[in-house]
């Protein structure tokens, strides 16, 4: 059932997330989803009415791309790309069965390492944002942790409640 759930995320590549720093950036999207893929074990116990999995999981060059725009006198836009070579999270699910099979989902970002950071629309002002960049990366750093996690236990949490347990 776990297994099968995984194979329905990969489908789900590319997916429209939205928006990312209060909705300073829009039309945001993630690909990389159909490089998901099981890092450990599954540990699977019971306890009491529950049934509890833990894993390991990760991606590996996944793609954010948003567009921006600003207006100060003039209207700037254009587009702001981080790609993660590498992603790793601790799933845990628990199967609550006293009133029926409630399901819940928590996703804990453990690793992102190889992020980096396009960005375009400046011109020749683009090297102001590349000089500053690493307190851009670090917002969009801690942005995307917040994002993707929300995005993977809802994907996994829809995927999984598609799925009949009897017992």
């Amino acid at each position: 059932m776990f297994y099968q759930a995984l194979q329905g995320i990969g489908k789900l590549d590319p997916m429209v997330i939205g928006s990312l720093l209060d909705g300073k950036l829009q039309d945001a999207t993630l690909q990389g989803f159909s490089t998901l893929r099981n890092d450990s074990n599954i540990d699977v116990y019971c306890q009491d009415e529950m049934v509890i999995l833990n894993t390991l999981m990760s991606l590996s060059d996944v793609t954010f791309s948003c567009e921006w725009s600003q207006k100060l006198l003039l209207t700037f836009s254009g587009t702001v790309t981080a790609i993660v070579e590498d992603i790793q999270f601790q799933l845990g699910g628990t199967f609550n069965m006293d009133d029926g099979v409630v399901l819940d989902i928590n996703v804990e970002l453990t690793k992102l390492d190889g992020l980096n950071l396009g960005f375009s629309g400046l011109g020749p002002l683009n090297l102001v944002i590349k000089l500053i960049g690493n307190v851009v990366l670090d917002i969009f750093q801690h942005e995307i942790s917040k994002k993707l996690e929300t995005v993977l236990k809802s994907t996994l949490q829809s995927e999984l409640s598609g799925f009949q347990m009897t017992f």
